[in-house]
């Protein structure tokens, strides 16, 4: 706590004395279960809590919203914990540390290589092979999110920039029809600079209007994000628009409003009073120069929504391939949870071992229950095991062996979670020296071999274990994400290693929601100490496993599709523009015997000219930024036709429905009327 910088709101933090190994002997409570448990009390300080097998007194409370790298409701000293016990071939801490003063990221990895170095030749059985990986913690907290959140800012400067293009093309559009009263202003001697101000203050009144809108949207939309708990990204629930974010905010608001006033402003300002006052600068709103700016804006537009379009497609085909990833298991009907051996008794593995077969039993006599398994690490969940291992009849040193992803597992957890036999047997679950592998492991270590029968030994000074036997290859399953490549696994049998925390996987037809409280009654029944906790079905589990990318999707898409509004209509209000003042050109050709679709073809045309050429730009654009989406796709290629032909298929449909309507309204026009105007 002193490392990171906070205090407690209420008592202190753990002592010297109370970080030694023995029982817990002191705890520090979260705000929220302090709220949650004890209602926010002053007095919980020095209550006792029970923690395993044993009371210790709260000595402290953490302020509201702290968390360092992942959840906690309690904290308690290090020292007490069993697992340091096992030796120095175990590894299942995260360190932090602060860099001194004018020292840099690179000089204190340098320094770790050298401590890690040290170790490997001190102790070579157990540290050899092994490299530190020394990050900021900035990077560490941000490595996975970095590059969605990269995306989704890029998303929103895009649909800035196209809403800048699509208003300053609009007010162009609006300001160029007052040239007649801004020529009248100049010839009374209004100066040039004071009507740029006046243009100026009018978009700029404008764009404050809008920004004010738009903050007040986005202070509910971050109250409301805050709601939304996402697996992998830092700190959701504390999302807040601080004093940068307004500022940001505030100045981008300003400058666009300076941008979209500042153009048609430039633009007019030259133009020559006494031509205007006399009617003749008509021809000046059509001339060249003006065509060009707005053509080149709904460019710019109907480019930078293609990049929008063709992104949102890619990530969404990405979306789609990982949905139809095989995970390797059958997530219908499974339901998962894990119980915590505590009490005194169950510090031996027989009782353990006793107890899950009586609780696995009752389970599996319940209505519906078709199969009970358990394992030490679920797929898709927090957390993996590694181990290194030695093949028989291969002598490679200790510091260059294999490793494993490592499983306890019942011989019911395969068919509780459907991972399929793919040769051989399930390793008895009486003898703890056979094994199950994955087929990983069979293409890894065993390349055109059977691997039935191959024996390996465990863990580095794998002399001192004896040879284990494989007896059957499973299927793959992608433990660690679908967009994970499965990894070589070893399963061993739940008597090698009778779990104090197993994870149980039941896999049962009905509702489980009945099913939940049916089995905490068999719990009780047996054990009323013993925790059930982290209930889940496999549903559920692989769908958080894809709500970061479902929400990016959906973000993208959401933006896209605000860029594909704004861009049809500033492109229905220029076409519409330019027919009004072609009205005269359209009247004559109709009274000279032009048929009515000529002139929807005409003015069509001329809209889909501009949308072209923008779609080839944007095209471009996208297939030169694909490589950026390396890290957020999954199975599709960075300039995947498919996602770029489709952004431009439906930025091409809304622009003819933007064309089509003014070019209607065109061919609908009375000659005469026409004539006249």
């Amino acid at each position: 706590f002193g490392l990171l910088g906070v205090n407690p709101i209420l008592g202190r933090t753990f002592t010297a004395a109370e970080d030694t190994p023995g029982n817990v002997q002191a705890v520090i409570l979260s705000y929220g279960l302090w709220q949650r448990a004890y209602g926010g009390s002053a007095s919980v300080i020095g209550a006792q809590i029970r923690i395993d097998n044993s009371t210790a007194p709260i000595v402290g409370v953490m302020p509201r919203g702290f968390r360092f790298l992942r959840d906690a409701d309690l904290w308690v000293p290090l020292a007490p914990n069993f697992v340091n016990q096992r030796g120095r071939g175990t590894r299942y801490l995260t360190m932090a540390g602060r860099l001194a003063r004018g020292v840099n990221i690179e000089q204190a990895r340098g320094e770790m290589s050298a401590v890690m170095n040290g170790f490997a030749a001190k102790y070579p059985n157990t540290n050899s092979g092994f490299s530190p990986r020394v990050t900021l913690l900035r990077d560490f907290l941000t490595s996975d999110t970095r590059p969605i959140l990269l995306m989704l800012a890029g998303a929103v400067a895009l649909v800035l920039l196209i809403a800048c293009a699509n208003v300053a093309n609009l007010t162009l559009t609006r300001t160029l029809a007052r040239t007649q009263e801004l020529a009248v202003r100049l010839a009374l001697g209004a100066g040039r600079p004071r009507l740029i101000r006046q243009l100026v203050s009018e978009s700029m009144l404008l764009s404050a209007i809008g920004g004010t809108l738009g903050l007040l949207l986005a202070a509910w939309a971050t109250y409301s994000i805050r709601l939304v708990k996402l697996k992998g990204v830092v700190a959701f629930t504390d999302a807040k628009m601080d004093p940068v974010v307004l500022a940001f905010a505030v100045l981008a608001t300003l400058f666009c409003g300076l941008v979209v006033g500042l153009l048609p402003a430039l633009r007019l300002s030259g133009s020559a009073p006494a031509i205007e006052i006399r009617g003749e600068g008509r021809s000046a709103t059509t001339s060249a120069g003006g065509q060009r700016i707005r053509a080149g804006l709904m460019v710019c537009e109907i480019a930078l929504t293609t990049v929008l379009l063709s992104g949102s497609g890619l990530l969404l085909r990405s979306l789609i391939r990982l949905l139809d990833v095989n995970p390797g298991f059958d997530t219908r009907d499974v339901l998962t949870f894990q119980i915590n051996f505590t009490a005194d008794e169950y510090q031996q593995a027989q009782p353990r071992l006793a107890f899950y077969e009586r609780f696995a039993n009752d389970i599996g006599s319940l209505p519906g229950v078709r199969s009970v398994g358990a394992v030490s690490r679920l797929p898709l969940g927090e957390g993996n095991i590694t181990t290194s291992f030695t093949i028989e009849g291969r002598g490679v040193p200790e510091g260059d062996l294999p490793s494993v992803d490592y499983r306890i597992a019942t011989d019911s957890y395969f068919p509780a979670m459907g991972i399929p036999l793919i040769s051989g047997g399930i390793a008895d679950p009486r003898n703890p020296n056979e094994l199950n592998i994955n087929q990983a492991a069979a293409r890894r270590f065993w390349p055109g071999e059977n691997p039935i029968g191959k024996r390996v030994k465990f863990g580095l000074g794998a002399s001192q274990d004896p040879w284990r036997t494989v007896v059957g290859v499973v299927g793959d399953v992608h433990h660690l994400g679908l967009d994970i490549a499965p990894r070589p696994e070893v399963y061993r049998p739940y008597i090698a290693n009778p779990l104090g925390a197993p994870v149980l996987a039941v896999r049962a037809s009905g509702n489980s929601d009945t099913l939940i409280p049916a089995i905490r009654e068999r719990l009780r029944a047996l054990d009323s100490e013993i925790p059930m906790f982290n209930v889940s079905t496999m549903d559920q589990l692989l769908s958080r496993s894809l709500q970061t990318r479902r929400f990016s999707v959906l973000l993208l898409i959401v933006f896209a599709g605000i860029a594909l509004l704004l861009a049809g209509i500033g492109l229905y209000g220029v076409v519409s523009y330019a027919v009004g003042l072609r009205t005269h050109e359209i009247g004559i050709r109709m009274a000279l015997g032009a048929e009515r679709s000529s002139v929807v073809r005409m003015v069509l045309a001329q809209g889909l000219r501009v949308v072209l050429i923008g779609l080839a730009a944007g095209v471009a654009i996208a297939l030169a930024i694909g490589p950026v989406f390396a890290r957020l796709v999954y199975g599709v290629g960075t300039r995947d036709p498919a996602a770029l032909l489709t952004g431009a298929a439906v930025l091409l449909i809304v622009a003819l429905m933007a064309c089509y309507f003014p070019a209607r309204r065109a061919a609908k026009l009375d000659p005469l009327a026409a004539l006249r105007a």
